[in-house]
């Protein structure tokens, strides 16, 4: 687990989250999936959708 946590992209600052998801955007990627971690599977998509996806709206 250690090692898959230091290989994936595991961000909690939308600029590092837009950074990180944009090379997929430009390579042609259309769906990503954005999974979280622990338990509090509706709480994790409610911030999503409020915090992050706002972000990622016209940037990528």
């Amino acid at each position: 687990m250690a090692a898959a946590a230091g290989a994936l992209p595991i961000e909690q600052v939308l600029e590092e989250v837009i950074n990180d998801v944009r090379p997929y955007k430009e390579a042609g990627f259309n769906h990503l999936v954005f999974h979280p971690s622990g338990h509090d599977q509706v709480g994790f998509l409610q911030s999503f959708a409020t915090q992050v996806v706002p972000g990622l709206r016209g940037t990528v």
